[in-house]
């Protein structure tokens, strides 16, 4: 599994959870409200019911101030308005949650009862405020998952560099074995090319015919024994390069009275 198909699962499991706590919060958010909202009705009843309005006006205004309903409006048996309470009115955020829809206003009536009989109602208009939950939840989930979309990056990443290196090594190994392989077969190239020189080598010495080479220099590079039976002369590097073995000429065989005469005029000649 790829790591955005990781990130798209785990996002998806965040949004699933984050609505169910909506749901779940909704319902319980509600069921507060109900108990609260009796709880009013509880308070007030015996001012309804002596219908002394003055008893109850303070309690309901600090209800209005803590919790932030905008009205509480207590109606008696006949409908009539026993009396009315305004809250605070919304701050400017609320106003701007209130206009974009995040925020809104609900009315709730709980029936008012004194001696298992109805005696009045109690209208409750209250901004319904649980966003501001999400919100705080939201600020909580949301660093939460870039740290594990951070995690997952760098599980990711380990694991692909962890493979690139194994792939590289496996790579250098294999080239490794290779330069091996050419090096064992290059020398073996060599020991049989040795062999066929040595071999070769043997060949031309045993000839029965002469056989001489000479390089770009004169130099003698092949003399076999045939040559050396007929010249008399051996292949002997001081033949082949006398002057740098301090001689000052040499004389092939057979060789005549003039070319040996020529040879010494030559050398007391350069010594003179």
């Amino acid at each position: 599994m790829n790591l955005r198909m990781n990130i798209i699962i785990s996002l998806t499991f965040v949004l699933l959870g984050f609505m169910v706590f909506i749901m779940l919060f909704e319902a319980h958010d509600q069921a507060r409200r109900q108990d609260e909202f009796s709880d009013h009705a509880e308070v007030i009843k015996k001012s309804l019911w002596d219908y002394y309005p003055t008893g109850s006006a303070k309690y309901l205004q600090l209800a209005a101030d803590l919790k932030k309903y905008e009205q509480l409006l207590v109606k008696d048996f006949e409908g009539e308005v026993f009396l009315s309470v305004q809250g605070k009115q919304p701050e400017r955020f609320d106003r701007f949650l209130l206009l974009i829809g995040l925020l809104h206003t609900e009315d709730q009536t709980i029936d008012i009862f004194e001696k298992d009989k109805s005696i009045g109602t109690l209208h409750v208009r209250f901004r319904h405020d649980t966003v501001y939950t999400y919100f705080y939840v939201l600020a909580i989930l949301v660093p939460l998952f870039a740290v594990y979309v951070l995690f997952l990056i760098t599980v990711q990443s380990k694991k692909y560099f962890e493979i690139r290196v194994t792939e590289r090594t496996k790579e250098l190994l294999e080239t490794v074995k290779l330069l091996e392989k050419e090096i064992a077969e290059r020398k073996r190239a060599e020991k049989s090319l040795r062999k066929s020189e040595k071999r070769l080598r043997q060949v031309v010495e045993n000839m029965p015919v002469m056989m001489d080479a000479l390089d770009e220099n004169s130099n003698v590079i092949v003399w076999n024994r045939e040559a050396e039976r007929v010249t008399g002369y051996s292949n002997d590097p001081i033949m082949a390069n006398y002057q740098d073995f301090g001689f000052c000429g040499v004389v092939p065989k057979p060789y005549t009275k003039h070319q040996i005469a020529e040879v010494l005029n030559k050398v007391f000649g350069e010594k003179g």
